[in-house]
């Protein structure tokens, strides 16, 4: 497998990548470390998003 892009890297972050890609995704980094810090950094960044759009939603619901 080559290694994932990074729109790959942030469907699988979201959940919204089909079963059988995301295994071999996760396979991949599994075995592949500089693609597994990708995938971190990516969790992390969208970690970071999801709680700002809800502090923002909360702000205008509040």
């Amino acid at each position: 497998m080559n290694h994932p892009n990074p729109e790959e890297l942030e469907l699988l972050a979201l959940g919204r990548m089909a079963p059988a890609k995301r295994a071999s995704i996760k396979r991949h980094l599994g075995r592949c470390a500089r693609c597994a810090k990708s995938f971190q950094e990516t969790k992390d960044y969208v970690a970071a998003m999801q709680a700002a759009l809800r502090k923002l939603q909360d702000r205008s619901n509040g």
